[in-house]
């Protein structure tokens, strides 16, 4: 009996179908000549030479029907299961007839669509496949224990091969790529390795993925080794913590939970949720802190530092630097600093900063009022504003002027400190760019004196001074009228040594208290106009004198009726009637002779009147006497 041909099928498959896992068999059977007809047992053997070799499966048909010499087996299952062969190389096919070995063996050879797959082979573990495309080398078959489900799409090339060492690992292409965690992918590029379990790289070269969930975008060296970590790219990049980020860049490191590094080169997120956004040798130290630029450091909790050198030291800190300054001169000294250096000026609301500060209009403000124009505010209970200078031989000041649309200076106040033994803070005015250029008007001296150039003007309109209650707590009120003990003051008037009266507003105050507290102090009018509560009718002209009532009111004498001993009752000389608010304005601590002149003239007048009197009584009894007696 003897073999005359071989027949090797795969089966047809259309799309959406599964590929079954057996080959179709079919050969012809001569006996003497002619076709056989019969039953015949056939063992059929799979080996992987042309002769000798090893056995990778076999099966056994018994009674397998032949006619006109044509007979058809279907190979599978048998020992081992055929889905166990893995076909990456060639295998050659052996039939035994009746137990007569057919010699040669016959290879294996794919079906004409199967050519479109070359570099393209399944590997089988416990009932998964894996795909490994590419390079012959490519492998998902690890060193401890096979991966499942794994797969290589291509790539690799002599000595550098590509390999999956865990399950449902990808790599996409490139060369010398290894996923040895579980679920992990490299999508391509070389010497990219993906080790964490659900790990990512995207393509570049030499990048390291480690951890859970690390994912490399690109570029070259980078190493993503904290859980769920991401590098986009770049060069020499690392993200060490938990969901820390490096962005791009080159030399880049953010080691803290959650920091990031967006580019630049050498710069390192070292605190929690700390950021540096780029630039070059920046570090974000302080957990939640922010740095930028060029050697910035943002060493504090919730800090910031930007620009160059800049160094937020300390908690709550922001510092911005403009320009290259000397070592540690551009750093905060203490908790919740706002530090600027900006050589060129700081500008708000313009571009051309003119001074070191310069706000313009339309710059940031708080608006507190519809009708207010504040450029600057200072809102604090306790709040000051400094200005100070460190030189011995110049001024501090304040420049107040205005400007016209030419950007010449048309006037300008300018409010200065100057001097050094005596310093004195004066008031300028005038058109000059020079400060000492325009003349001053007032001059405050450091012994407390005031040199002014030209009128004080006010609505006060008298002189007081601050004088102390006689009896603690009592309620007096402005333009009451009070009796002065001693220099202290009292509604109480009988024994006063004068009546005076407290000052509603004065225009100037004297006495006052520079370092002590006020209270249980009034203004008491010494000079000047002031207006007090008078009982009864008043005319202008009229003195005003208490009322004897101790309730700070007062009555009226008309010129004719004042007597002298209204004089110790005397406070003063009304210039009006009553005005609106009911009060009148009366002239105090004016020249009293009108006083004395009232006085003297009715006194003179009753004289003149007591001496007709008494001439006309001295003639009458110088009449009596002459006359005759009876």
């Amino acid at each position: 009996m003897r073999v005359l041909a071989l027949l090797l099928l795969l089966p047809a498959l259309s799309w959406g179908q599964t590929a079954p896992e057996a080959m179709s068999y079919q050969g012809y059977l001569e006996e003497s000549g002619a076709p056989f007809d019969g039953t015949v047992n056939i063992d059929v053997l799979l080996y992987d030479a042309l002769t000798g070799g090893s056995n990778v499966w076999s099966k056994n048909y018994t009674n397998v029907p032949v006619a006109d010499g044509i007979y058809s087996l279907i190979l599978e299952d048998g020992s081992p299961s055929l889905r166990s062969v893995v076909f990456d190389r060639p295998y050659f096919l052996e039939v035994r007839i009746a137990g007569v070995t057919q010699t040669p063996r016959t290879p294996l050879l794919a079906a004409p669509y199967a050519l479109g797959l070359r570099g393209l082979r399944s590997e089988y573990v416990s009932g998964t496949y894996s795909i490994v495309g590419g390079y012959e080398e490519n492998t998902t078959q690890g060193t401890s224990a096979p991966s499942r489900g794994a797969t290589i799409s291509g790539g690799g090339s002599n000595d550098r091969a590509q390999q999956i060492t865990a399950s449902f690992g990808t790599i996409g292409g490139g060369h010398s790529n290894v996923v040895s965690g579980s679920n992990g992918t490299i999508s391509g590029g070389t010497e990219n390795t993906a080790s964490g379990s659900g790990s990512t790289i995207g393509g570049g070269s030499g990048n390291v993925s480690n951890t859970l969930s690390a994912t490399i975008g690109g570029g070259s060296s980078n190493t993503a080794s904290g859980n769920a970590s991401t590098v986009g790219g770049g060069n020499s990049n690392q993200a060490t913590s938990g969901g820390s980020t490096v962005a791009g860049g080159e030399f880049n490191r953010a080691t803290a939970f959650r920091s990031a590094v967006l580019g630049g080169g050498s710069n390192a997120a070292t605190g929690d949720y700390a950021s540096v956004v780029g630039g070059q040798s920046n570090t974000a130290s302080g957990d939640n802190s922010l740095a930028f630029g060029q050697n910035s450091q943002a060493r504090g909790a919730r800090s910031f530092a930007g620009g160059t050198a800049a160094k937020a030291n300390h908690d709550g800190s922001f510092v911005w630097a403009g320009s290259f300054v000397s070592a540690d001169s551009a750093a905060t000294s203490a908790l919740n600093q706002f530090n600027v250096f900006a050589a060129g000026g700081m500008g708000i609301g313009t571009n051309e900063p003119l001074a070191d500060v310069h706000v313009a209009p339309g710059g940031t403000r708080i608006d507190t009022d519809a009708d207010d124009n504040e450029t600057l505010i200072v809102d604090d209970f306790t709040g000051s504003l400094g200005l100070y200078g460190r030189s011995t031989n110049t001024a501090n000041a304040i420049h107040l002027g205005r400007i016209d649309n030419d950007g010449l200076l048309q006037d300008k106040w300018v409010i200065e400190r100057r001097g050094t033994t005596a310093p004195a803070l004066n008031f300028r005015y005038g058109t000059s760019a020079s400060d000492t250029g325009n003349d001053a008007k007032v001059r405050f001296n450091s012994d407390g004196s005031v040199d002014a150039d030209g009128a004080y003007s006010g609505a006060g309109a008298d002189y007081a001074e601050l004088l102390p209650l006689l009896n603690a707590g009592e309620s007096i009120e402005p333009g009451d009228l009070v009796g002065v003990f001693a220099g202290r003051i009292s509604r109480t008037i009988a024994g006063a040594d004068r009546v005076m009266v407290v000052s509603e507003k004065p225009a100037v105050l004297g006495n006052a208290p520079m370092n002590e507290s006020r209270d249980g102090f009034l203004p008491v009018a010494f000079i000047g106009q002031v207006r007090v509560q008078v009982e009864g009718p008043v005319s202008a002209g009229d003195y005003i004198l208490a009322a004897g009532t101790q309730d700070g009111r007062a009555r009226a004498v008309a010129p004719a009726d004042l007597t002298i001993a209204d004089l110790d009752r005397l406070a003063g000389r009304a210039w009006s009637t009553r005005d609106a608010d009911g009060l009148v304005t009366i002239e105090v601590g004016l020249d009293r002779s009108d006083v004395v002149r009232v006085i003297a003239t009715r006194l003179a007048a009753e004289n003149d009147e007591l001496r007709h009197h008494l001439r006309a009584l001295s003639d009458r009894v110088e009449r009596l006497e002459t006359q005759p007696s009876r």
